[in-house]
């Protein structure tokens, strides 16, 4: 950013274009300090298109409060929010789970815009089934889709989410049977919605249905089907899609590998869990998690406390289904009196 920032330090005259870029340029290079001082630099008409950036980027980097508080900001000046506002701000607010705040902010657009364009209720409308339902509200959510004029695949894709999500998926085979139009995240929600119901022959099935149409399978749709082999106990499909993984150049997808750890532990196979553990080139709390499950299923207490302790040395903060699956392998294991080196404070 070096280089950017020197070319536009000597520009002679910037514009809000030029402004918005440098700002852009620097969250996309994760320095959100950077972006602020160069926002803070501008002059006091800030038009609506900078403060977009920033609230957009305090959202994509876990920033909500940040976000939020530039939003109040913005409201105060007067400047009239547009489509990305509102999207921004409750996108923010459903990862946040800030159901009252998001209510609030939806209340607000209902009273004050006026003859919204197509893409207005496009955004907008597909950001509140995101908030409605990620906030449990799920036949809210169902509502807002129900009431919108025109929808397109976001929208069919937020509600098939929304149900997968909790369980509902006799629910969600309906809205996936209507759909107009299927993308790979629609047979994806779908596949491991399946999986995670228990219904992993029907998971199964509509993976090779996949296959016949013209989204071929991606690292999602893999990582669902492999889930719904676990959900069976079909070592021998695991392995074929595992096959495919690799062929398809997929070996590296953190979705995939993760299911493929579950897998092989249900399977009966933890030596092959603990393989695919180990070349993985990237792990997240999931895939710790999913180790620690695999050696507590295999009545490996020990190994299952070793691992979280590397988890912990590895900084990985644990969360609320680390603290259950840790306690599950002790318990498996006749360990139930051991204490794991370390005692962080659990995520909330």
């Amino acid at each position: 950013m070096d280089a950017a920032q020197k070319l536009f330090d000597e520009m002679p005259h910037k514009d809000e274009l030029s402004w918005t870029t440098i700002i852009t340029g620097y969250i996309r290079n994760d320095d959100l300090h950077g972006a602020s001082q160069v926002f803070d630099g501008m002059n006091n008409e800030k038009q609506v298109v900078a403060w977009n950036a920033m609230i957009s980027g305090y959202m994509h980097k876990g920033f909500v409060s940040e976000s939020l508080e530039m939003s109040k900001k913005m409201n105060l000046l007067g400047i009239k929010f547009d489509a990305f506002t509102y999207t921004s701000i409750l996108s923010a607010c459903a990862n946040a789970k800030l159901f009252l705040h998001g209510k609030q902010i939806h209340a607000y657009m209902i009273r004050t815009v006026i003859n919204p364009s197509h893409h207005f209720l496009y955004s907008v409308n597909n950001a509140l089934i995101t908030l409605y339902w990620k906030c449990g509200k799920t036949d809210d959510a169902r509502k807002i889709f129900d009431r919108m004029p025109i929808r397109d695949l976001i929208s069919w894709n937020n509600i098939l989410s929304a149900y997968v999500d909790v369980g509902r998926i006799e629910e969600a085979r309906l809205v996936f049977t209507k759909m107009p139009e299927k993308n790979h995240v629609t047979w994806s929600v779908m596949i491991s919605g399946f999986a995670q119901n228990g219904s992993g022959e029907e998971g199964l099935k509509l993976f090779n249905q996949m296959k016949s149409t013209e989204c071929q399978p991606c690292d999602y749709s893999l990582a669902g089907a492999i889930k719904s082999c676990a959900a069976i106990a079909s070592l021998n499909h695991g392995r074929q899609l595992h096959a495919q993984l690799i062929q398809s150049g997929f070996e590296s997808s953190l979705s995939a590998s993760n299911s493929l750890i579950t897998m092989y532990a249900r399977c009966g196979v933890l030596q092959d869990s603990q393989s695919v553990f180990l070349t993985m080139p990237c792990l997240d709390s999931v895939s710790w998690n999913a180790m620690i499950a695999a050696f507590g299923q295999h009545g490996h207490g020990a190994q299952a406390i070793e691992l979280f302790e590397e988890m912990l040395k590895e900084d990985i903060v644990p969360d609320r289904i680390t603290f259950l699956t840790i306690l599950s392998a002790c318990s498996h294991s006749g360990l139930i009196d051991q204490e794991p080196g370390n005692s962080p404070k659990q995520k909330t």
